[in-house]
């Protein structure tokens, strides 16, 4: 599942230390999957997470405990190229199945203030996706981000 992917996330802190947060990862483009066939693929992962800040929220450096439950959708999608004449082709693909799988998700990061409700956030990620291993050979799936963030509300 290497490449580029696409985060999208909110966190919401109900205690100062202690809160929940949901996150939506997936490639921007298709893979191939089974390229003798025309099969490409796009996987997708989402969950719902604690989130645990140890750390006072109004330190510059906080770090960020995360875990959760959530699933992996892969979609599937059979491309083939169309030829009119030798030089005028067109690469034609089209949706035809998915497969959905349950995930457990761990996550360790660092929020760093640059300025007072803005951060950056290196974060390592762990994905344990249940049955993927038929899919793409393996259950873990490790994903390594650095997000820009805006905290609501920060002192």
């Amino acid at each position: 599942m290497g490449g580029l992917i696409g985060v999208f996330g909110a966190d919401y802190m109900f205690r100062t230390h202690l809160g929940f947060n949901g996150e939506y990862a997936f490639r921007f483009a298709q893979q191939s999957y089974l390229p003798d066939a025309g099969i490409k693929a796009r996987p997708a992962l989402y969950d719902f997470n604690a989130v645990y800040q140890p750390l006072s929220p109004k330190a510059r450096i906080v770090p960020v405990l995360e875990g959760g439950v959530g699933g992996e959708k892969t979609s599937l999608y059979f491309s083939q190229q169309a030829c009119a004449t030798i030089t005028v082709c067109n690469n034609q693909s089209s949706y035809f199945a998915s497969a959905n799988h349950f995930q457990l998700h761990g996550a360790v990061g660092v929020k760093i203030y640059v300025k007072p409700n803005i951060f950056i956030k290196p974060q390592f990620d762990l994905h344990w996706v249940h049955n993927m291993d038929q899919e793409f050979g393996r259950n873990v799936v490790p994903q390594y981000t650095i997000a820009v963030g805006y905290t609501f509300g920060r002192l």
